[in-house]
């Protein structure tokens, strides 16, 4: 919205304002035979001119008037204002100001309506198709012989990454919330959806340990929290170690985006949720996501689009 304002001034509030920017722009001003700031004003303007004194009050005159306007008026300007100078001289000035504000939005009645939310079906085809696409740019095949060691731990949000791990066939160790342990026992589901590896059925896994919010997990010297953050599973976790500045986010959160909320488990209030408690976690840490490249959290929050709703 546009304001258009005529200011006009002259006679004794010309005067006066004369008065207070001669003063002003006279301090530093240097005469012969005066000392500094103490120049008489018929000695100073017929070595000056009164050209720095009319533009020293015009400058006042107008930054108070603005400032009522805004004031009496409750604007919110959103640029600067754009003055044109009418005429100015020793009798007075004119101005016309022009200031540029928000503009005004009124909400209809947007309670009342109604989004259908459309039901999204996802193929086999689509998934092997996204996985491939997944595995030629990003994984890397790599032989090792012997047996994973004991003291490696897995730490597990969802039954995917038990499948594909092999973790139930050695010596590592299962970590999962309540609802994550629920669905790696009571669930049964053929991996072939998933990947390209042979069929396989996972059921009836039973976790090592069985974590909760708040819970502590040393490793080492290391110092595991554990958040739960639903979301893309019900039982979807993140860990963090203050002291290091580093969070594991495994699927609750990638670089530039969030996990999915559309396959079994996921919700999107629970996305919300989460997403929002970790961008209110304070400071900066290094974010390691499930898949993809590493992040950080204060990234994140400036150009991560589901984090950027929050500010």
């Amino acid at each position: 919205m546009k304001k258009q304002i005529n200011y006009k001034v002259s006679g004794e509030e010309w005067s006066k304002a004369k008065d207070k920017a001669f003063a002003k722009v006279s301090k530093n001003a240097k005469v012969d035979g005066f000392r500094q700031g103490k120049v008489p004003r018929n000695v100073f303007e017929k070595k000056y001119g009164t050209g720095d004194i009319v533009r020293s009050a015009m400058e006042d005159l107008i930054d108070a008037k603005y400032g009522e306007i805004i004031v009496t008026e409750k604007l919110i300007p959103a640029v600067e204002p754009k003055l044109e100078i009418v005429s100015a001289d020793d009798d007075g000035f004119e101005v016309n100001i022009t200031i540029i504000t928000d503009p005004e939005v009124k909400l209809g009645k947007y309670k009342e309506l109604k989004v259908k939310k459309d039901k999204v079906e996802v193929t086999k085809e689509e998934i092997e198709h996204e996985v491939g696409h997944i595995l030629d740019r990003f994984a890397e095949l790599v032989s090792k012989d012997g047996a994973v060691g004991e003291g490696i731990q897995f730490f597990n949000e969802q039954f995917g990454f038990i499948g594909l791990s092999g973790a139930s066939q050695t010596h590592s160790s299962i970590y999962v919330t309540k609802d994550g342990g629920k669905t790696l026992k009571e669930i049964e589901l053929p991996m072939d959806t998933v990947t390209e590896y042979p069929p396989h059925m996972q059921k009836n896994i039973e976790p090592d340990i069985t974590v909760e919010e708040g819970d502590v997990i040393s490793l080492g010297s290391l110092v595991f929290k554990v958040m739960h953050t639903p979301g893309h599973t019900m039982g979807s976790v993140c860990y963090y170690i203050e002291s290091e500045r580093t969070l594991f986010t495994g699927d609750t959160l990638f670089c530039l985006t969030t996990g999915r909320t559309d396959l079994f488990g996921g919700n999107d209030d629970d996305m919300y949720a989460s997403i929002k408690r970790l961008y209110e976690m304070p400071g900066e840490y290094t974010v390691y996501p499930g898949h993809n490249r590493a992040t950080t959290m204060e990234y994140e929050r400036r150009r991560n689009r589901y984090m950027r709703r929050f500010k």
